[in-house]
């Protein structure tokens, strides 16, 4: 009888909660019917699947899997319709009690890798390779460190005499004498001795038999080189602005075509051979004669305002010209 008379309050004051909270489905529905929104447009503007707005709604949470899931959903709903999320999650709190209490944290466990010796062996594997290939390239650096050099000792001093023998003297490095710079007279002819003036003669013999040898300056080629004839351009011809009936004007000669302008254009004209006749701006009541090799191929910057006479007869090109005025005409 006491523990009944001890819960009757506790039971008491939850009904008294649950009187002064409003179930959260109702408060979300009342908040977005006062915007003025559909369930359709909750879910489009909070990427929600549609089913989800009904659900929480309605509080028929089995489609949002989780009580987590389900508190997330309740407080995003709540912010986008500006309203107390913290007052939505307690109503959910006090009219759902059950699904309070399943939302259980539990302990991740962290998984330690398991010890593999394989690694182990494959990474002192790779050390003594490593090493190995260092101790091969220290070796390899010193053998080649420790060549001899040639020994300069065992080489000896080649001299050649005044009558032309090769005398070969052995000099050892740590004997070899420094030699010095010593300014010394010449001698005089009775201060020489007989082996050195027998080698003056000999000497003297070898320079009176070699001939004296001019270099005689080699003459280079001259290389001429033939200027090619390049063909001279074709005189351009005047263009002759006249007055008058052009159609007469080309109607007896086909290497004449005339142009008449009513208005400002662009013209450039060319014959066969390629050669320019005529590239001017022309002003309206101009009149042209062209001389030239036909076919003519002609170039208007604004066809509308040109007229073409060939042949003694105006040539039509209406067809050539495009939508902003350019024209590329052959006349033949």
């Amino acid at each position: 009888m006491t523990e009944q008379q001890t819960n009757d309050p506790q039971q008491a004051a939850e009904k008294v909660a649950e009187v002064e909270c409003s179930r959260p489905g109702e408060l979300l529905k009342k908040a977005r019917e006062a915007k003025g929104l559909t369930k359709e447009d909750v879910a489009k503007k909070l990427n929600f699947l549609p089913l989800y707005v009904p659900a929480l709604e309605n509080e028929n949470f089995e489609p949002l899997h989780s009580v987590t899931f389900i508190k997330g959903y309740l407080r995003a709903y709540a912010r986008f319709l500006e309203i107390d999320a913290d007052e939505v999650l307690r109503c959910f709190a006090v009219h759902h009690p059950e699904l309070t209490k399943q939302e259980i944290h539990q302990p991740v466990e962290v998984m330690k890798p398991e010890k593999n010796t394989s690694s182990w062996l494959f990474k002192l594997l790779s050390l003594i390779v490593i090493i190995a290939l260092v101790a091969i390239i220290i070796i390899w650096w010193q053998s080649r460190s420790a060549e001899p050099l040639p020994n300069v000792s065992s080489q000896g001093i080649q001299v050649d005499t005044l009558d032309g023998n090769t005398i070969v003297a052995p000099v050892k490095m740590d004997q070899a004498p420094a030699i010095k710079p010593v300014a010394t007279e010449p001698k005089k002819a009775d201060q020489l001795t007989a082996d050195e003036e027998k080698a003056l003669q000999l000497a003297a013999e070898k320079l009176q038999v070699q001939p004296a040898v001019t270099e005689q300056p080699v003459a280079k080629p001259v290389v001429v080189k033939e200027e090619q004839a390049v063909a001279a351009p074709p005189p351009k011809v005047p263009a002759k602005f006249i007055s008058g009936d052009l159609a007469a004007a080309t109607a007896s000669n086909n290497s004449l075509v005339a142009l008449s302008f009513t208005n400002e254009c662009w013209v450039e004209v060319k014959d066969d051979t390629g050669r320019m006749l005529h590239a001017s701006l022309m002003q309206a009541d101009d009149q042209v004669v062209l001389e030239g090799k036909p076919p003519f191929r002609v170039v208007f910057g604004n066809g509308t305002v040109a007229k073409i006479f060939y042949a003694g007869q105006a040539f039509d090109f209406k067809s050539r010209i495009r939508s902003n005025g350019f024209a590329s005409v052959t006349v033949e």
